[in-house]
């Protein structure tokens, strides 16, 4: 069945959203009240004494009703009898609009008067009533002036034809609107016919989902059918009545609308459409029909038929037609009625009903199926469903089948049953059409497979898709303007952009994301704060009413329950956003100035003011971004200051974010991540231009850059293998870090020639700290303009990040020219052949040791102490693993040594054991994975090391690396701690199954595939802060001997480093993997219940493990070693 004809009056695709936009309105005031409008609450003589004589804080009564069914306020035209019978005055707020403002308000926080704490609205019109505990006198406190933007502009529009409250049968509720302004030119008024769905919420949610809307979708929602065709007779004589026609002329069009259970009853509704005069449908996630029982949209209405024949007939077991279970029936009824009906009352007023129902009603259905069937389609069709991921779109060029493939399962309710006029394709292929049109929200409204479903997150989107496209240029551009399918595309991925780097911490911060919102926001009301920020900065008088209107939110915070109006009121002052997409950013090193906060903020959207921008000279940016920002500092240096390599770096940064699937930029420092922004910025960060093979680096003031730590980085998050091959571009602020020459009477001082004698303040300058004696590497502070950035491990020789600094003072060349030397006779020894050897100087105890944030290894020798120099013992393997590491500076410090290759080491063993060398210090790890560094000094001690491939003294192929040597735990259970043997383990339980051995196990293997989430939730949670998945398996065994227990969680890294990945190959991939077990102390605990114990050990597993070899030590201790393959430790038992 083909579907593209579904525009016969040729609208325009900002036509069809808006007109969408309308239709989700009025689905969404559905769900107001409006009995309140024809009637007071009256209560009894009983009621009235509970309430004011003995309650404390009296409840309110309605007795405002005014009969007034258009208009937000009362006036002359609009006044009734009802009006003033009930106090209303000239001016007065209308109960009409207050039923709307409490639906579309529903979520704002009000305060009545003399109260202390702000109640939500909620859907209550009797919450805009303050009642006075002490005198009981109420009072209307909501006044015309409080009233949304959107609810004004609805109640002045839709004036309210017909309500029905609710029906006997089912409940269900329909309301009728007219059209008193269309946006399309017609001689015929146009009517709505908005049916209430359903809308429950928090620990409701899933129950409704499964006793109502999907009740509705499998089973064709039989009693709300039902109910439909005895109510229709009524609908017809509303509209026909109102609009002056009768049975012969149909002088008006009708529109159907619905949200949910809503959308359900105007697709059966449709079946009318040649008497009702429908032209249009509109459905917001609504449950198709049919659904999971049934699949043909013919054989659902001759069902339909049969049931409402059968209801003339007094067909007693009417709900037993399709064989329902009793019971399923029975949860519907009562879900649907709150438990005040059963479901023989049900069937009883079906009977008492059968007199209402026209037979020509089942004729006209009958028709209108076999013509629907054919897809012979005479109106128009709008099925709205949100999604969470979007679909290809060629203007931000990102494809996605696999979204296309999982969408349809994770849309709650929408996806259920067959929906008028979409074919199996539209299912399968599931894409934007002319007749189904997939809305993005991302967590518009909260976590999103909870809140999908509901109306808020659809306003949200396309009042934003509205609002976008009152722009012209945005309107004009060719994706928005020729097909609906491709311009709700084009929207949905602008808007997964928005929360991708609004929400989604784009720049991979830090392991573990952070949310940088507040549960009172979404990306809608962030960027519409960014907006805010101008207006109010700039200062004109233009924007002030829009700045006093929300000049209650702090920190420009705007309430996403204030986004909607906010959208509105910019809407009315020509004020919008237009779409920068990657036809509008091109290559030049030119930007204008309205774009620069765009791209400085990276968000696909610029501000202008009637066809002009906002920003339009540098005093706007000053004004709007002070003077000292990183903004203004990067955007507006003087000409002779301007570079244009930044700004093509930042383009080039800015289409990568917003374009392309591979995003390609981190943040340069992870203590970033405590920071909450209202947007992510670009500054501060790395960026891999992988196309043109560039590196950029975005520093900003007191930033901080290792030049190895830097790759690490991004090799590791980013995964470019290649990276150390990228030409780097460092910048401070927009001021690239090229080159500078050294002051020859200021050693180590270096600055750019051209700056000449500048004032100090401004020149860039760059102060070398070396840690060695040779002046080589150390860190680098560079200056420029009042922001001073730091640079670790910059290596003068190497000319680090690409930064040429010229030295010209003599001693620093002569100490630079030994480093050369050095480096020079490092290459040559490293050139030597397998069989070759070199000899360097071993670390001992007062050498210093670092890691690449500052921290300091305590080195202690022990195993060495008896081998020295100049009174310092040698540091030995043993000595060195698991040694403290002091005043490491990041965010998830460095707190001992954890890896110690064999590659580190010394080619003889000394004592058993072997040295760490000086030079291969390197390839040693913290237990975050750093790598650590010793600052060379010489000692007495010259001791042979492998280059290549060594041999030792005993020619033992182990020596080497440490994969040769396997790396095990061993476990020693003791009944006391003095205890020099151990007992033997004839007996344990692996997860409570039983395992035997008389002579006593020595070693037990656990696959850490078979391994199981840690059940402790603080220990988990625990964990996942240090460790995050994306890097590291997390895996629980449980073990028990006797009545005690023994809890071991390994921690097993993702990721090889570039040594470890030479390792594991050459060692053709052993399943104990390379390196160490590093036993993380700090989450090992022990409990004592009833003299049974319970330990939990917490262990770090050698890289590339993929089973834990766990040794059980059997007879005297005196028979083991522990040498560096070995992590041992104790269970005492009870």
């Amino acid at each position: 069945m083909e579907n593209s004809n579904n525009n016969p009056k040729n609208k325009s695709v900002k036509q069809i959203i808006s007109d969408i936009k309308d239709h989700a309105d009025m689905a969404d005031a559905s769900y107001s009240f409006y009995e309140f409008i024809d009637n007071n609450e009256k209560w009894s003589k009983s009621d009235e004494f509970y309430n004011y004589k003995i309650l404390k804080k009296p409840n309110p009564k309605w007795v405002y009703a005014d009969d007034i069914r258009l208009g937000d306020k009362v006036d002359q035209e609009n006044e009734t009898e009802t009006s003033r019978t009930n106090g209303k005055k000239i001016g007065d707020i209308t109960t009409y609009a207050l039923c709307v403002e409490a639906r579309f308000m529903k979520d704002k926080e009000i305060i009545g008067p003399n109260e202390s704490e702000p109640h939500t609205i909620d859907n209550d019109v009797k919450n805009f009533i303050h009642v006075d505990e002490e005198t009981k006198e109420q009072e209307l406190f909501y006044k015309p002036t409080s009233l949304s933007h959107r609810t004004k502009t609805f109640v002045n529009r839709y004036e309210l034809i017909s309500h029905q409250q609710n029906t006997a049968i089912s409940g269900f509720s329909y309301t009728i609107f007219k059209d008193t302004k269309p946006t399309m030119s017609s001689d015929k008024p146009r009517y709505i016919i908005a049916f209430r769905g359903t809308e429950v919420g928090g620990a409701e949610f899933f129950k409704d989902l499964v006793l109502t809307d999907v009740f509705i979708a499998a089973f064709a929602g039989l009693p709300q059918i039902i109910s439909l065709f005895t109510m229709i007779g009524d609908i017809k004589k509303a509209i026909r009545e109102d609009s002056g026609s009768d049975e012969k002329t149909s002088n008006f069009n009708v529109s159907i609308c619905g949200h949910s259970l809503g959308g359900h009853l105007s697709q059966i509704c449709c079946l009318f459409y040649k008497s009702l005069n429908v032209d249009e449908l509109y459905t917001y996630n609504a449950p198709g029909i049919g659904g999971l029982a049934i699949s043909a949209l013919h054989f659902v209405f001759r069902v339909v038929r049969l049931i409402v024949k059968m209801i003339k007939f007094c067909v007693h077991k009417l709900l037993d037609l399709f064989g329902f279970t009793r019971k399923v029936i029975d949860k519907c009824v009562d879900k649907i009625y709150n438990g005040s009906k059963s479901t023989d009352a049900l069937i009883s007023e079906c009977k008492e009903y059968k007199d209402e129902l026209d037979p020509n009603l089942l004729e006209e259905s009958a028709a209108s199926c076999k013509t629907i069937y054919k897809d012979n389609i005479p109106f128009e069709i709008h099925h709205c469903e949100t999604i969470k991921n979007t679909v290809t779109c060629e203007e931000f060029n990102i494809g996605n089948d696999f979204n296309r493939a999982i969408e349809p399962t994770v849309s709650v309710i929408a996806d259920l049953g067959y929906k008028l006029g979409l074919t199996q394709d539209d299912r399968i292929n599931y894409k934007n059409t002319p007749r189904l049109h997939l809305l993005h929200i991302g967590h518009l409204d909260g976590i999103y497979y909870i809140n999908s479903h509901y109306m808020t997150s659809i306003i949200y989107a396309i009042y934003l898709y509205d609002y976008l496209l009152k722009e012209d240029k945005n309107s004009k551009k060719k994706a928005l303007s020729e097909d609906i399918s491709y311009a709700l595309t084009y929207l949905d991925k602008l808007s997964a952009i928005l929360v991708d780097n609004i929400e989604g911490n784009k720049y991979k911060l830090s392991d573990k994301n952070e949310n940088i919102k507040d549960g009172n926001q979404n990306y809608i009301s962030i960027i519409l704060g960014e907006l805010y920020h101008i207006l109010k900065s700039l200062g004109d008088e233009e924007y002030q009413e829009i700045i006093d209107k929300y000049s209650a939110e702090s920190e420009n915070k705007l309430s996403k329950v204030t986004l909607v109006d906010m959208l509105m009121d910019l809407a009315d002052k020509q004020i919008y956003a237009r779409i920068i997409d990657k036809n509008d950013m091109d290559d030049s090193s030119k930007i204008p100035l309205n774009q620069i906060r765009s791209l400085q903020k990276m968000y696909p959207l610029e501000f202008i003011h009637n066809e002009n921008e906002l920003i339009k000279d540098k005093s706007d940016i000053t004004k709007t971004y002070t003077y000292g920002s990183n903004l203004t500092k990067c955007y507006l240096p003087k000409e002779k200051e301007k570079n244009s390599l930044f700004i093509k770096a930042k383009k080039a940064q800015f289409k990568n974010a917003m374009f392309s699937d591979d995003f390609t930029s981190i943040y340069i420092r992870d203590n970033g991540a405590k920071e909450k922004f209202s947007l992510d910025r670009s500054s501060s960060t790395a960026f891999a231009d992988t196309e043109d093979k560039q590196l950029y680096i975005f520093l900003n003031d007191k930033d901080v850059v290792d030049c190895d730590e830097i790759y690490n980085k991004i090799e590791d998050r980013l995964n470019i293998e290649d990276i150390r091959s990228y030409k780097p571009n460092v910048f401070l602020n927009s001021m690239p870090l090229n080159t500078a020459t050294e002051q020859s009477d200021y050693p180590l001082y270096f600055k750019k020639e051209e700056d000449g004698e500048e004032e100090n303040s401004n020149l860039l300058s760059f102060s070398h700290q070396p840690r060695d004696e040779e002046k080589d590497k150390g860190r680098l502070s560079v200056t420029y303009k009042n922001s001073q950035v730091s640079i670790l491990n910059y290596s003068l020789l190497q000319k680090s990040l690409n930064i040429d600094l010229k030295p010209t003072n003599k001693e620093t060349k002569e100490s630079l020219e030994k480093a050369n030397e050095r480096l020079n006779l490092e290459k040559q020894s490293s050139s030597v052949d397998t069989s070759g050897t070199a000899f360097a100087n071993p670390i001992i105890e007062d050498d210093v040791v670092v890691c690449p944030h500052g921290g300091h290894v305590i080195l202690k020798s022990r195993a060495g102490r008896s081998i020295r120099s100049d009174d310092q013992g040698v540091i030995l393997d043993i000595d060195f693993i698991n040694s403290p590491i002091v005043g490491c500076s990041a965010k998830n410090p460095c707190t001992k040594v954890a890896y110690v290759p064999r590659a580190a080491l010394s080619l003889k063993s000394m004592n058993n054991h072997y040295a760490v060398m000086q030079d291969l210090v390197s390839a040693c790890l913290s237990n975050t994975g750093s790598p650590l560094r010793c600052i060379k000094k010489e000692n007495r001690i010259k001791l042979a090391h492998s280059i290549g491939s060594p041999t030792s003294e005993n020619n033992n192929a182990a020596s080497e690396h440490v994969i040769a040597n396997k790396p095990v735990i061993r476990l020693h259970v003791k009944a006391f701690a003095s205890q020099s043997d151990n007992l033997l383990v004839a007996t344990y339980y692996l997860f409570d199954k039983k395992f035997e051995d008389k002579n006593g196990f020595s070693k037990i293997k656990l696959n850490l595939d078979e391994g199981r989430d840690v059940e402790d939730k603080n220990l988990k949670a625990l964990l996942a802060d240090n460790y995050d998945d994306k890097r590291y398996d997390i895996k629980e065994f449980k073990l028990r001997y006797g009545a005690d227990k023994l809890n071991l969680v390994f921690v097993a890294p993702k990721n090889f480093s570039a040594l470890d990945k030479e390792n594991y190959k050459k060692a053709n991939s052993p399943e104990s993997g390379v390196g160490f077990y590093a036993s993380l102390d700090e989450f090992n605990s022990s409990s004592t219940d009833k003299n049974k114990q319970t330990y939990t050990n917490v262990f770090l597993t050698p890289t590339g493990a993929k089973s834990i070899e766990l040794e059980i030590a059997k007879g005297l201790d005196s028979g083991y070693e522990n040498d560096i393959n070995t992590t041992s430790f104790t269970m005492l038992v009870s």
